[in-house]
C-alpha cells in the first residue's frame, strides 16, 4: 500500500508542477492585439511603440497639429521609463473624444534582485478624426514643443 501512496504522490506533485508551468506560460505570454481601430488599440500602438522607440509610429497616431509641432528629432530625445505592464482599465467614449484609463505598472531598477513594484494610473485623450489619434502628447512621453506653432 506504501508504494500505492507514493506512486500516487509522484502523480499528483507532476500534475501540480503542469498546471503551475501553464498557468506561467499564460501569465507570461505575449499581449493579446487589441483591434487598432478602437482608442485601447491605439493607445496599445502607442505604448508599444514608446517602449520600442519606434519614432515614427509613435508620430503617426498623432493629430495634424502635433505633427507639425513635433518632428522626429524631438520624439527621438525624450525620455522613457521602464515599464513593465500597462493594464487597461476604463474606456468611455462620448462623441467623438475617447478617454482610455490605464494602470501603469514599474519595476523597481534600484536593486536587480528586487522584485519591488509600483502602479501609476495614467489616461490617454484620443480624437475622432477619421480613426483615433492623439491631439496631445500624452504619458510616457512629452518630447515636443507645448508653444503655438
Amino acid at each position: 500500500m506504501e508504494r500505492n501512496t507514493k506512486l500516487g504522490l509522484i502523480v499528483v506533485s507532476i500534475a501540480v508542477i503542469s498546471l503551475i508551468a501553464v498557468i506561467v506560460a499564460a501569465l507570461s505570454g505575449e499581449p493579446a492585439v487589441l483591434d487598432p481601430e478602437t482608442p485601447e488599440g491605439v493607445v496599445q500602438a502607442y505604448v508599444t511603440a514608446v517602449a520600442d522607440e519606434d519614432w515614427a509610429e509613435v508620430r503617426s497616431l498623432l493629430s495634424a497639429d502635433l505633427v507639425e509641432r513635433c518632428d522626429l528629432s524631438e520624439l527621438s530625445v525624450g525620455r522613457v521609463d521602464e515599464i513593465s505592464r500597462v493594464s487597461i482599465d476604463d474606456v468611455s467614449i462620448s462623441g467623438d473624444i475617447a478617454v482610455v484609463n490605464v494602470v501603469i505598472t514599474h519595476v523597481s531598477a534600484d536593486d536587480p534582485l528586487s522584485t519591488s513594484t509600483w502602479d501609476e494610473e495614467a489616461s490617454f485623450v484620443l480624437v475622432d478624426e477619421d480613426g483615433w489619434i492623439f491631439d496631445e502628447m500624452s504619458w510616457p512621453y512629452f518630447p515636443c514643443r507645448w508653444d503655438e506653432p
